[in-house]
């Protein structure tokens, strides 16, 4: 079973580059990592029997569960309609008798060179039918410290779209150009019927570059399956490309390169509205169900709540206390409903330097971990630039790229 360890930090990027890095179309890519953080994994867990009044699974049929919201050691959300953030690589409630693992996330990794940022998914295993990597894979990024993700980009069937080579095929990004990817309220849900306003523009779409400019060229974003594992996912983003669709935030100084990047991975068995990707203003609690059929604090009320307007902290907190223990308090909310086969990662705020340079297998580095209680969306990975070098290395990132 893999640790529940949430890993992230400082990445010092390389300040200063040589003009011909620029000037010429940029070697392939060879990502180099230097953070791995982990996520719960729902595949090495034991299959159980359970009696619950809503869905039971029996000894001969047994169900599969997450580990215990929050996370034992890190105290950090497993999966919690709250803070958007979820673990269910399995089919609905009663019927999750099988994990996905090609849709179950293990760890995530990510990287930078002078010329793109990498950024790495490495699933529990391929697909058990294909063999490959069929379904969905992505990251959403936030890099002007200001908590609304900036950019979503994901591929599409990376294994049949695009093999162990980087490409484009099947890749996409979707820019939020207005900085808001909130409902009515910015880290609380607002489902079911909330106003939705996520990633809407489609800023890179398989080598259709549709920002202004065209930085990065027809190969801004692209990806590959791992060469060295079929199980892994690799995207890489042109620097130039990223600079152009910084989001504007008045709070903070955006003229030069971007300071800051937050990112969580997720994975899923099927697309996802990127105008409607913060799930939990779409969809309410009955909608959403709960992979949890025990609490371990008892809810308010017998029933699940339609929609979380009203709602105290306590009985928010109540709800998203699901345990795989039998605790003899049922989940209202069990089984799992609308969600069912998506993964997404909670990562949130570290503080160690790691410096993205190659090094052996295994060898990256574990960041510190600190919990928010799940008021703050994703993983922040500061990434540090000298002032003497920001306004040089700002003027070179926005020269387009000439592939």
């Amino acid at each position: 079973m893999a640790s529940v360890s949430l890993a992230l930090g400082v990445l010092a990027f390389p300040v200063s580059a040589p003009a011909r890095v620029f000037a010429q179309r940029p070697a392939s890519p060879r990502p180099v990592y230097g953070i791995t953080g982990e996520d719960p994994v729902t595949a090495d867990n034991r299959g159980r029997a359970l009696s619950h009044p809503q869905a039971s699974c029996g000894p001969d049929n047994p169900c599969y569960l997450p580990e215990p919201n929050p996370a034992p050691v890190e105290g950090l959300p497993v999966d919690s309609h709250t803070a958007d953030t979820y673990e269910r690589p399995t089919a609905p409630g009663s019927a999750a008798t099988g994990v996905i693992s090609a849709v179950d996330i293990a760890s995530a990794q990510v990287g930078a060179d002078e010329d793109r940022l990498y950024f790495r998914i490495n699933l529990a295993d391929v697909d058990e039918r294909t063999r490959g990597l069929p379904y969905v894979y992505g990251f959403e990024l936030d890099y002007d410290d200001e908590d609304a993700g900036d950019l979503l980009v994901r591929v599409t069937d990376p294994a049949g779209n695009l093999g162990t080579r980087f490409g484009v095929g099947g890749v996409a990004a979707f820019w939020n150009a207005n900085s808001n990817v909130f409902g009515a309220t910015a880290h609380l849900p607002d489902g079911p019927g909330g106003t939705i306003d996520g990633y809407e523009v489609l800023a890179f779409d398989q080598g259709a570059n549709h920002v202004k400019d065209n930085p990065g060229g027809d190969r801004a974003v692209v990806a590959r399956v791992a060469p060295d594992r079929a199980a892994s996912v690799e995207l890489a983003v042109a620097r130039p490309f990223l600079e152009a669709v910084t989001t504007y935030d008045p709070r903070i100084d955006l003229g030069g390169p971007f300071t800051k990047l937050a990112l969580r991975p997720n994975a899923s068995t099927r697309m996802i509205d990127p105008a409607a990707f913060t799930l939990h203003d779409r969809f309410g609690r009955q909608e959403s169900g709960s992979p949890y059929p025990f609490l371990r604090v008892a809810p308010e009320s017998p029933t699940c709540p339609a929609s979380d307007a009203g709602l105290t902290q306590a009985a928010r907190e109540a709800l998203d206390s699901g345990t795989d223990a039998d605790t003899g308090i049922a989940n209202p909310c069990y089984p799992n409903r609308a969600l069912a086969e998506y993964d997404n990662a909670y990562y949130t705020v570290g503080t160690t330097d790691p410096t993205p340079t190659p090094g052996p297998p295994g060898g990256d580095q574990q960041a510190q971990r600190t919990g928010r209680g799940g008021t703050r969306w994703g993983l922040v990975l500061a990434v540090g630039v000298a002032l003497a070098s920001a306004v040089t290395l700002a003027l070179a990132l926005r020269r387009p790229d000439r592939s």
